[in-house]
């Protein structure tokens, strides 16, 4: 991704030259999990809090 925002900004004229982060898929899937699960509780919650 780095790589076509780099190429992208030369086309511009810019010398952007992002560093790239690797991140293990397994760090990300907890990410992801982690972030849906706290919405569907917050989402739980704020609807039993609107129906009192």
């Amino acid at each position: 991704m780095n790589e076509y925002i780099n190429s992208l900004g030369a086309l511009v004229g810019l010398n952007l030259n992002i560093p790239h982060i690797e991140v293990p898929t397994s760090i990300s899937l907890i990410v992801i999990f982690g972030v849906l699960m706290l919405s569907m509780l917050l989402s739980f919650i704020m609807t039993k809090h609107e129906q009192v």
